[in-house]
């Protein structure tokens, strides 16, 4: 985005303090981003480490790192849940049935857990923006 291009969006960001996230790196080798997330997949059942092997290397990409990353915007006092959490706890701030419903192919839904917990979406049940 240019400056004074969508003025309110981009307060938003800095706001957030999301400025890092959203500046693209000015070089990156596609290859080591595959491999990246190829190897990022749980090796076992049930256990989600949340690192991936790239060129040798262990890269951690859990909640500590990718806030140090961002240059630490969010801190929570303890028992305090980020905003997602909040909306979601909420009864009428976060409908998951009728999030499926617009983001999910007809008779596709949210992928559950063990517990019958929403998950996430599969890619093979999104939509694509043309058919919402």
């Amino acid at each position: 985005m240019r400056e004074g291009e969508y003025v309110e969006f981009q307060e938003e960001i800095a706001r957030r303090q999301w400025t890092q996230l959203v500046t693209p790196m000015a070089k990156y080798d596609p290859k080591i981003v595959m491999e990246f997330y190829a190897n990022a997949w749980p090796t076992e059942e049930g256990v989600r480490e949340k690192r991936s092997w790239v060129r040798g290397l262990w890269i951690p990409f859990d909640e500590d790192v990718i806030n140090q990353f961002l240059g630490h915007p969010l801190v929570l006092k303890e028992g305090q849940c980020c905003e997602f959490s909040q909306r979601r706890s909420q009864a009428s701030g976060f409908n998951e049935e009728a999030i499926g419903q617009l983001l999910c192919v007809l008779g596709q839904d949210f992928a559950r857990s063990v517990m019958g917990r929403w998950g996430r979406i599969m890619r093979t049940s999104i939509t694509t923006l043309i058919e919402i």
